[in-house]
Formats: structure tokens, sequence, C-alpha cells
């Protein structure tokens, strides 16, 4: 998990658990993962696009708004 927290993030997304998905993209965060921008507009990531934290996180890593 330590060495891929965005691959850690999608497994948990995909299993339906958002929470565990934002912590580990907030760990992606925080060690500045080089991938972690081309989470944004990868389609793979809309179950987390209605999530209530998705925008205030990408504004928070430095993304505009959409």
């Amino acid at each position: 998990g330590e060495a891929s927290p965005v691959a850690c993030a999608r497994l948990f997304m995909l299993r339906g658990d958002a929470d565990s998905a934002f912590a580990w993209l907030e760990k992606a965060r925080d060690t500045r993962v080089p991938g972690l921008p081309g989470v944004k507009y990868n389609a793979i990531w809309s179950p987390l696009h209605d999530d209530a934290r998705w925008e205030p996180f990408w504004l928070e890593v430095g993304f505009p708004a959409d």
C-alpha cells in the first residue's frame, strides 16, 4: 500500500468504500505521488465524482474547480 497509494485508493473505490479510497488518495497527495494528477480526469474514478469530497480534494491538490 505504501508503495502505491493510488492503486489502493482504486481498489477501495471499486469495492464501494469511498472513505478508504479518499484516505488513500490523501496519502498519495501527502507523499506527492507522481501519478495522482491522472486520477482527476480518468473516467474509472467516476464513482467518486458525486462525493462531496471530490472537488475539495482536487482544490487542495491545486487543480481548479470543474
